[in-house]
């Protein structure tokens, strides 16, 4: 599945090795992400949750895991492309794997399923249209439900996976600059 997604474009791993210790790149991470867990109403309810940094998520002495904290100001631009990254020291460098997914595993096959139900439902829908013998009473009426049916199924997949398509090459490009900041803001108080 992880091959898949990350055929369409919907996940994405790469590697980078940056000039900073381990400890310092824990402690820049520590600024980014909101470690604390929420009260009850603000699981629910996240866009209502007070918080001040940008991302929401897990951090441990290895690897991290965050997401975009998702506010009523910036609701509808939120990014919602998670991140996963393992890190690890070599000599004076510090190697981190990254994968960035736009869209998880399960809506993704939700979406699928959609698409394979409307494609079987419109199949025989054209079927029957050559099947059934043309009559004077027809009208063009019958074209508008499937028209309907077809923006409507458009939306809900086709939208959904060209903005995950999207989410995902900007949080690449944000993770590679919030890096190589972080190199250079260590490079600077050296």
């Amino acid at each position: 599945m992880n091959t898949l997604l990350t055929k369409l474009q919907l996940s994405t791993t790469f590697e980078s090795e940056l000039d900073i210790e381990k400890s310092v790149f824990i402690h820049e991470m520590e600024t980014l992400i909101n470690t604390t867990t929420s009260p009850l109403p603000f699981i629910i309810f996240p866009a209502w949750q007070p918080n001040s940094k940008k991302y929401v998520g897990t951090l441990t002495t290895n690897s991290f895991k965050m997401r975009e904290h998702i506010s009523i100001r910036n609701s509808l631009t939120t990014n919602i492309a998670s991140v996963s990254a393992a890190f690890e020291e070599q000599g004076t460098s510090l190697k981190v794997k990254t994968t960035i997914r736009g869209m998880q595993v399960v809506p993704f096959i939700i979406r699928a399923f959609v698409v394979c139900v409307y494609l079987l439902v419109m199949s025989l829908v054209f079927i029957e249209s050559l099947l059934m013998p043309a009559s004077p009473s027809t009208d063009n009426s019958m074209i508008i439900l499937p028209l309907i049916l077809t923006l409507f199924v458009g939306f809900l997949t086709y939208l959904p996976y060209r903005i995950a398509q999207a989410n995902t090459l900007k949080k690449k490009e944000e993770m590679l600059h919030l890096y190589k900041r972080m190199v250079k803001n260590n490079s600077a108080s050296l």
